[in-house]
Parts: C-alpha cells; sequence; structure tokens
C-alpha cells in the first residue's frame, strides 16, 4: 500500500498511514501536488484488471490479493491533491 501511495505523489508531498476500522485495517492518504491514481489501479487492487497484467500493474495487483488474504476489503480513491488507499 506504500509503494503504491508513493507513486500517486510524484512531484513530492507527505504520507500519513493511520489505523483504521478499531485497529484491524489502514489508512494512508497521500497528498501532493498533481496527486493521482493510475487508471486502472482500482481495478487491480480489487482483482479486475482491465488489460493484461504487466511490470507496472503487479503490485497494485499483488497488493490486492495480499489484502484479501488477509480478510480485508482494498479501495484507492483520488481527490484533488490527495490519494487515499484503505484496507479494512
Amino acid at each position: 500500500m506504500l509503494l503504491i501511495a508513493v507513486g500517486t505523489i510524484p512531484r513530492g508531498g507527505t504520507i500519513t498511514v493511520d489505523p483504521a476500522d478499531g485497529g484491524k485495517g489502514f489508512k494512508i492518504v497521500a497528498a501532493g501536488l498533481n496527486a493521482r491514481l493510475a487508471e486502472a489501479t482500482a481495478g487491480l487492487l480489487v482483482g479486475s484488471p482491465a488489460h493484461p497484467v504487466d511490470a507496472h500493474a503487479i503490485q497494485p495487483l499483488y497488493t490486492g490479493i495480499l489484502a484479501r488474504d488477509c480478510g480485508l476489503a482494498i479501495s484507492a480513491v483520488a481527490e484533488r491533491d490527495m490519494v487515499t488507499v484503505t484496507a479494512l
């Protein structure tokens, strides 16, 4: 999740990691100028790749697999200059 968050702020910024759902999950917020989430990332995290998986797609796909294996649902949302990745 951290690698995905770092990749969303190409011009630098801040990353905040907090426990979520009473400590059972995680919430990572990446904030910075031009923060953006790659179009395919959300689908890859939930295990629904729209295109064949290549070297750029493997990290979000594998992150989603690990989250589901741990009993967590994972999502990523981009808003203005902030991207939130949550696993609950």
